[in-house]
């Protein structure tokens, strides 16, 4: 009895152990890497990954894919039209994207706190 007891306990650990909530590394959930403030770049529509990005200047600069924005990026994305320059600022993240191919500094996800046309 004592055993059976003792194994169902175990048995109940292990599942909550496995089933805790995992600490995201990578996209707009993971940790904060840095900030990007007012810097300059070009806003892109990825065809391949249906996701807006941005590639930052002076070329070429790392590729940030828009992971989440607020009402006032929002506002000036439904009245662009693509490419874009533009001044942005933003909490970068360690990228999710694997499969990019860049020229530039690296790839990293942004959830963007500003956006402004220049």
């Amino acid at each position: 009895m004592k055993q059976s007891w003792l194994g169902g306990v175990l048995g109940l650990l292990l599942l909550f152990v496995s089933c805790a909530k995992k600490e995201t590394t990578c996209g707009c959930e993971a940790p904060t890497l840095r900030m990007a403030a007012d810097q300059a770049g070009t806003l892109y529509y990825d065809s391949t990954h249906r996701q807006l990005v941005i590639l930052a200047s002076p070329m070429p600069g790392p590729l940030y894919f828009i992971c989440s924005f607020n009402a006032q990026a929002d506002s000036v994305f439904q009245r662009l039209t693509l490419p874009q320059n533009v001044t942005f600022s933003g909490a970068l993240k360690a990228s999710c994207t694997t499969d990019v191919m860049t020229f530039g500094t690296g790839v990293a996800d942004i959830g963007l706190t500003a956006l402004r046309v220049r």
